[in-house]
C-alpha cells in the first residue's frame, strides 16, 4: 500500500474517532442536562413541602382574601420594602416569580413542571392576582411578570391537555370515571 493510501486511511480513521467522540459527548451532555433538571425539580418539590412555605400557602388560601378587604393592609403593599412578616403572601408570589424566571430561561423543564403544577399555579395566580395588581400600582407594571408568565404557560398547558397527559397507548388500570373519558 502506498504512503498516500495509508495517509487517507489514517485521516478517515481520525475522522471516525472524532465523530464517535462528538456523538458520545453530545449524549453525555444530554444525560447531564436531564440529571440537572431532575435535581432542580426534586429541590423545588422539597422546598414546596417545607413547613415555612406551607404555612404561607395556607395563609394565601385561607386568610388573604379577608385581609385584602382591609384598606390599611392594602396600603402597606405600597411600602418599600414590603414587610413580609405582615405580608406572607409576598413569599408565595416570590416563589412563583422565581419558578417563572427559571422556566422562561430553560433552567427547569417546562413540560415536566407544568404537567405536575399547572392546577396549583392557576389556583394561586387567581388568589394572588389582586395582590399583584395592588403591588403594580405603586411600582413598574412589568413587576412580577415571571409569575404572570408562569400562570399564562400553566393556563396554556391546561387548555392543550384538557383530559390530562396520560399516554394514549397505555391502558388504564382501573375503572375510569365517565368524566375522565375523552368526548
Amino acid at each position: 500500500m502506498s504512503l498516500e493510501a495509508w495517509t487517507t486511511v489514517a485521516a478517515v480513521g481520525t475522522f471516525v474517532v472524532i465523530t464517535i467522540t462528538a456523538i458520545a459527548a453530545f449524549i453525555q451532555l444530554h444525560h447531564l442536562r436531564a440529571s440537572n433538571q431532575l435535581s432542580a425539580m426534586l429541590k423545588l418539590l422539597e422546598l414546596e413541602q417545607s413547613s415555612a412555605l406551607e404555612d404561607r400557602f395556607h395563609f394565601v388560601r385561607t386568610q388573604l382574601a379577608a385581609k385584602m378587604r382591609d384598606p390599611d393592609f392594602q396600603a402597606s403593599l405600597g411600602e418599600r420594602p414590603i414587610d413580609r412578616t405582615l405580608h406572607p403572601e409576598r413569599h408565595i408570589i416570590a416563589w412563583f416569580e422565581h419558578i417563572g424566571a427559571w422556566m422562561k430561561n430553560g433552567l427547569i423543564d417546562e413540560a415536566a413542571y407544568l404537567e405536575y403544577a399547572s392546577p396549583i399555579i392557576i389556583q394561586y395566580w387567581t388568589l394572588l392576582a389582586p395582590t399583584v395588581q395592588r403591588i403594580r400600582r405603586t411600582r413598574d407594571v412589568w413587576l412580577l411578570e415571571d409569575f404572570e408568565y408562569l400562570a399564562a404557560r400553566a393556563e396554556r398547558w391546561l387548555a392543550t391537555h384538557p383530559h390530562g397527559n396520560y399516554p394514549k397507548n397505555t391502558p388504564r388500570m382501573g375503572p375510569v370515571d365517565s368524566s375522565d373519558r375523552e368526548p
